[in-house]
């Protein structure tokens, strides 16, 4: 398990252009926005579904349904990963989706390994 970050923001950026362009440098919006999206891939290649992470307070009424099957989606204000996000993608996505996964290869006790980073939401004491 990992995420990785998406941001829109208001940096520059140096980019390689051909010889006649003036200026090699050019400016994105004066947004900052933040989305991280968290992946879970297993060792036989299978990927788990994604969870991507809003710099919302709430769901947006115009979420496409396409979306949702291939994200689950939570609502965070800054749109980074925290415990109680982390916790409830242990309970609510990997769990259940290791667990069908044992059902569908008929293997019920089966061992699963989650290998993780050092982030600070993984010393999370309710799923150690």
């Amino acid at each position: 398990m990992d995420e990785t970050m998406l941001a829109r923001c208001s940096r520059k950026f140096h980019v390689i252009f051909p010889s006649h362009r003036a200026k090699p440098t050019y400016s994105i919006d004066d947004v900052s926005d933040h989305y991280t999206i968290v992946s879970c891939i297993n060792a036989a290649g299978e990927a788990l579904n994604n969870l991507l992470i809003l710099p919302l307070k709430y769901q947006p009424d115009m979420v496409n349904e396409k979306v949702n099957q291939y994200f689950s989606m939570v609502y965070q204000e800054n749109g980074w990963i925290n415990n109680q996000i982390y916790e409830d993608w242990i309970k609510n996505i990997f769990i259940p989706q290791v667990n069908k996964l044992r059902e569908q290869h008929n293997e019920p006790n089966r061992q699963a390994i989650l290998i993780l980073d050092g982030h600070g939401s993984r010393d999370n004491e309710t799923v150690k």
